[in-house]
């Protein structure tokens, strides 16, 4: 099986560090300044669970780096 993760790194005090954007974060409701970290994941019948691809997304391309 194959998921997709997409996680919100966020980082509230550095608002100029390159690839963080102004995001919603649907879990608390509201917006963060955050990075936004896409990963594909492989998982084993087995339950083992590896990385098969990850990419920061940006937000003025609309897709991830």
């Amino acid at each position: 099986m194959i998921a997709i993760d997409d996680t919100l790194v966020s980082h509230d005090h550095a608002k100029k560090m390159p690839f963080l954007y102004r995001l919603f974060d649907h879990c608390s409701k509201t917006y963060a300044y955050a990075m936004n970290l896409v990963v594909i994941h492989a998982v084993k019948a087995s339950g083992l669970q590896y990385p098969l691809f990850y990419a920061i997304w940006n937000q003025h391309h609309g897709d991830a780096l």
